[in-house]
């Protein structure tokens, strides 16, 4: 059966060991993270045709409402909201929370973005369910660069996973990208599917206060 699953959302969520979350990255004058509750962000959800072009989707809505308390340390409540044609077609709820090496980590203590932390690398099982590793995930972060989204300009860190398969494991390639600002937090996110190596998948930023 082909399996149809997206990487992003599965690494971000279903693992919790990492191999090196040493920092080294220097000190900035305001915090990379500098997240609050009320802060909000739109984006526009992209899926690639069979032509090459990037067709707009869904629209998501996240929202910092709150903070919980797991395991003794405190994230934020970021609530994300999907619509299409202005209806409500999802809903769900992530917890976040910078740690202590400046990371922004999920509720496993995934790193999700190493901020400005050049020389942090992680390496884990990719799985879908607990008992099917279907291969390993390696990752890198970029230096700072200039991306354009949707029109706007940002510098931000390019934080890049590689995929490589055991025996039909799916295709070998990068997994996913995801692009977060300074200041600003995530603007742009690239992904892909388990059996296409080719990014088909792209999340942009399209407001945020």
């Amino acid at each position: 059966m082909k399996k149809i699953v997206a990487f992003a959302a599965l690494s971000a969520v279903l693992f919790s060991c990492s191999n090196n979350d040493d920092s080294n990255a220097a000190p900035d004058e305001e915090p990379f993270f500098s997240f609050k509750v009320g802060d909000v962000w739109a984006y526009r959800n992209y899926n690639q045709n069979h032509g090459g072009t990037f067709v707009p989707t869904t629209t998501d809505t996240v929202k910092i409402i709150g903070t919980l308390i797991f395991n003794g340390k405190t994230y934020f409540d970021f609530e994300t909201t999907s619509y299409m044609s202005g209806q409500v077609v999802n809903s769900l709820h992530t917890y976040q929370r910078v740690n202590e090496d400046g990371h922004l980590v999920n509720q496993n203590e995934r790193v999700l973005h190493p901020g400005s932390d050049t020389d942090f690398t992680d390496h884990y099982p990719f799985t879908i369910t607990s008992a099917d590793t279907l291969g390993f995930m390696a990752t890198r972060l970029y230096a700072l660069q200039d991306v354009d989204v949707e029109g706007a300009a940002y510098s931000a860190y390019k934080y890049e996973s590689y995929y490589t398969p055991n025996e039909n494991g799916g295709a070998e390639g990068v997994g996913y990208q995801t692009f977060y600002s300074p200041g600003v937090g995530l603007v742009l996110s690239r992904d892909r599917y388990l059996t296409d190596a080719d990014i088909r998948l792209e999340t942009r930023l399209i407001y945020h206060k």
